[in-house]
């Protein structure tokens, strides 16, 4: 807990996040969720932080600091300020700022309508996100969006390039018109992974998981790892 988050050329991190979107909004969003810690994701609850206090700890890289980034912004911070803060390139900030937009968006439409909850979607926010934006619980939105017959589907990721059949693709959720998988007639078995790594979780376990599908494999099962 006492550890110093600075960001140096020291190795401070067991692994990286890897998510794909349709676009970098949502592919963001989806890694700063996968990291399965509190504080993570964006949000929009209360900032009692002023812009000039948040600018000035985002000067410091952590591994706070994209949300610190994403807060300032929310409260008014421009891209330049940003930029001369923290040199990072203007075009991702501008992402960050096009998400704060997005949010603001959901929060004063009218209702959570189709479109409203369209938008949110295709710029990657979770039903908990919404919630929040709204002030509803995330069963509600999950069932309005249910009602709405607005659900994922998958993409997938070609991993030979089209050189030859992939045996073991890659797929990706959106919520995009169609979907690109098809399912099978054969009988599955769902593998689910253990997560991001931590301290006594590791490589060891996504060993494991391969293992159990070479099984379940041989076994005359189809699999899918999640």
């Amino acid at each position: 807990p006492n550890a110093d988050t600075t960001l140096t050329t020291t190795m401070k991190s067991v692994g990286e996040a890897m998510a794909i979107g349709r676009n970098y909004t949502t592919a963001l969003q989806k890694a700063l969720r996968s990291l399965e810690k509190r504080g993570s994701s964006f949000h929009w609850g209360d900032e009692d932080r002023t812009v000039d206090e948040l600018l000035e700890i985002a000067r410091t890289p952590t591994d706070g600091r994209i949300v610190v980034l994403q807060q300032a912004m929310r409260k008014g911070a421009t891209a330049e300020q940003a930029f001369e803060a923290t040199s990072i390139d203007p075009w991702f900030l501008d992402q960050m700022i096009l998400i704060n937009e997005v949010a603001e968006e959901i929060r004063g439409a009218e209702e959570l309508d189709a479109a409203a909850l369209r938008l949110a979607k295709d710029h990657g926010f979770s039903d908990a996100q919404i919630a929040q934006l709204r002030g509803l619980d995330e069963a509600e939105v999950r069932g309005i969006r249910h009602g709405l017959d607005i659900r994922p589907v998958y993409k997938t990721v070609d991993t030979c390039a089209g050189e030859f059949p992939a045996l073991t693709p890659y797929h990706y959720s959106s919520y995009d018109s169609e979907t690109e998988v098809t399912p099978s007639e054969r009988t599955k078995v769902v593998i689910i992974g253990s997560g991001p790594n931590r301290i006594g979780q590791g490589v060891e376990f996504d060993y494991s998981c391969v293992h159990a599908s070479f099984a379940l494999s041989d076994a005359g099962y189809e699999t899918i790892m999640v």
